[in-house]
């Protein structure tokens, strides 16, 4: 295991295990570049009841050649430079886009792809960075972002373990041990065949920090609850104000009664798991002895007879007070009773 935390603070939210699941709200760069629609998705993500909003800082010239060509994958009749060209958020955005979210409550996030978006981010105070998974290998800027000191969410979709062993290994030898890993399935949208959730169980046994999903699948509520079942610590899902707004991840994203959706289902599901004691619940009070069964005399019994299969019966108390338990029965058989007994009452220790 390496020396990471276990629980890590996120501004006034802690996440890690035992704890409610951190749920970000991925808006990327479904902005389209209008810092209305930006800000629109922030109050999309307050309305939902998220905890966190995200955003992207990508940069064409820091992440592509010019000449990359086409992601297959996206269909898109756009050259992938040009693309990202394209969704390039202002860095006069941060300021505005932050405070916003702080005012509705909201953490503000926002993935750094090289040393000027991070410094930038760190400019106005960031409360952790998220690494994209495509950027989890990019050592060097692991390193430079490590040293900011803030948490860091980094998403390991498409990549092995020695691979975010040793990008780990980078981050702890800045000093910094403050590192959620996300699992995530690359593709837009994601097959739900091909999630996998149990990394999750099998990344925090690997590397003892929070672990949470990046889910790219459509389903709003699928994965994300199974994830919260399975110990996630922070979900992630991408959101917009509608599937039919142009733009790469506008068709995949989802709409906003669904994100409130999820929210609604990662909550129940993480209430549904409780805390493992095996207790009566408050919902099964009055069942414990309406449902549960006790040894019944089936006719009258008179003192001096013999207790037989044919004048008791072990059946379910209903307002009757429990008798004998169903395990004496078999040493009841044969025996004499020691008083009367009525027809469909409980036999008690005192009639045997």
């Amino acid at each position: 295991r390496m020396n990471l935390r276990r629980e890590i603070k996120i501004e006034k939210h802690s996440v890690g295990d035992g704890l409610p699941c951190f749920i970000v709200a991925e808006a990327g760069g479904n902005h389209n570049l209008v810092l209305e629609q930006a800000l629109k998705l922030i109050d999309i993500a307050a309305a939902a009841g998220v905890d966190a909003v995200k955003f992207s800082l990508s940069r064409a010239k820091t992440m592509y050649p010019p000449n990359a060509g086409y992601a297959e994958y996206l269909d898109m009749k756009t050259p992938i430079y040009e693309m990202i060209k394209r969704r390039e958020m202002p860095f006069e955005w941060i300021p505005e886009l932050m405070n916003y979210s702080r005012e509705k409550g909201l953490v503000f996030l926002c993935s750094s792809f090289d040393d000027e978006t991070t410094d930038v981010l760190a400019k106005y105070d960031i409360d952790a960075f998220k690494i994209a998974s495509y950027e989890a290998t990019h050592q060097p800027l692991l390193r430079y972002v490590a040293r900011k000191g803030k948490p860091i969410i980094m998403s390991v979709g498409v990549t092995l373990l020695d691979e975010i062993k040793e990008s780990i290994e980078v981050i702890l030898s800045e000093g910094n041990d403050q590192l959620i890993l996300m699992h995530c399935i690359g593709s837009y949208p994601a097959p739900v065949e091909d999630t996998n959730l149990k990394v999750i169980q099998k990344l925090k046994e690997e590397f003892g920090c929070p672990v949470g999903i990046s889910d790219h699948s459509r389903n709003p509520t699928l994965v994300p609850s199974c994830a919260a079942t399975l110990g996630a610590n922070i979900i992630e899902k991408h959101f917009t104000i509608s599937n039919l707004l142009p733009g790469a991840d506008h068709p995949f994203a989802i709409e906003p009664d669904e994100l409130k959706k999820l929210v609604e289902s990662v909550r129940i599901a993480q209430l549904a798991l409780g805390d493992s004691e095996k207790l009566i619940a408050p919902s099964e009070k009055e069942l414990y002895n309406f449902a549960r069964r006790t040894i019944f005399a089936t006719k009258k019994i008179k003192r001096g007879d013999i207790f037989t299969t044919s004048n008791t019966a072990i059946l379910r108390c209903g307002q009757h007070k429990p008798g004998l338990p169903p395990k004496a029965y078999e040493n009841l058989i044969g025996s004499k009773v020691k008083r009367e007994i009525d027809a469909n009452q409980p036999v008690n220790q005192v009639d045997v």
